[in-house]
């Protein structure tokens, strides 16, 4: 796959407006060419490219629990369900006040490493949200600061928090030692698209071949796959005064609510 597919990670609605300016100012920015590949992303609906990056943060966030085994984040989070009900606004990690420091740092770090093509594979599975080819889930390549449009396209233009249907599970004991469980997290977002009870997901766990965890993509995460699995993740949107999110006609918080 070649750096302009991997560089498309990521959709901010900045896109859209750099699409506008190049048709309308042609004669001033000459230089500015836009691709049949970023045309096509115009035939996607919001919820679609809402959707997807609701994956991949969700995605992020997942990668940073399983990798903090010095514990820098993970008794945080437990203490921060347990007085939320089990939900952690997006804005209260990369926003301007973030709950724990350090993290909005490992979360860019990590965006970057996906959006360069920089992260490592592992030799295992490598499962990870749409990036293919045909997908509208990209930013334009020439933005300076990429995470800078990415946190303006999450926190400013949409509301989101992580929602987590069961517990949070780390300490999951000696692997010699009868009845252990390995350490698994489950990614996923709220489908605005399809099926309202069911989405993909991405369950992270030990490549016994690898430093690097695989990633196995899970076709169908519901209510049955969250009674055999703990440490799932779910981003999905939530109503404010800012966010109306009128035109789901489902409750967007119904998912593995169960």
């Amino acid at each position: 796959m070649n750096n302009m597919n991997h560089k498309t990670y990521f959709l901010s609605t900045f896109l859209l407006y750099l699409i506008s300016f190049s048709c309308q100012k042609t004669d001033e920015q000459p230089n500015l060419v836009v691709s049949e590949f970023e045309k096509n992303a115009l035939a996607y609906t919001e919820a679609q490219i809402l959707e997807n990056n609701m994956q991949w943060v969700s995605f992020i966030v997942a990668e940073i629990l399983y990798d903090d085994e010095q514990n820098l984040y993970r008794d945080g989070f437990v203490d921060a369900l347990d007085n939320n009900q089990n939900i952690i606004k997006l804005n209260d990690l990369i926003g301007e006040q973030p709950l724990f420091l350090g993290f909005i740092t490992e979360f860019e770090r990590l965006f970057l490493s996906y959006y360069d093509d920089i992260h490592p594979y592992s030799l295992c599975s490598n499962g990870r949200p749409n990036a293919s080819e045909d997908s509208p889930y990209h930013m334009a390549s020439n933005l300076i600061d990429p995470f800078k449009e990415y946190r303006v396209f999450l926190l400013d233009e949409n509301c989101i928090e992580l929602y987590f249907p069961n517990e949070l599970l780390f300490d999951s004991g000696n692997p010699t030692s009868p009845g252990y469980v390995e350490l698994s997290i489950t990614s996923t977002a709220h489908p605005l698209v399809d099926d309202a009870e069911a989405n993909v997901g991405y369950r992270r766990s030990d490549c016994i071949f690898d430093i690097y965890s695989e990633v196995d993509e899970i076709p169908k995460v519901d209510n049955l796959f969250a009674q055999d699995y703990d440490n799932i993740i779910v981003a999905r949107p939530f109503i404010s005064s800012k966010c109306k999110y009128s035109e789901y006609n489902f409750n967007i918080r119904d998912f593995l609510a169960n």
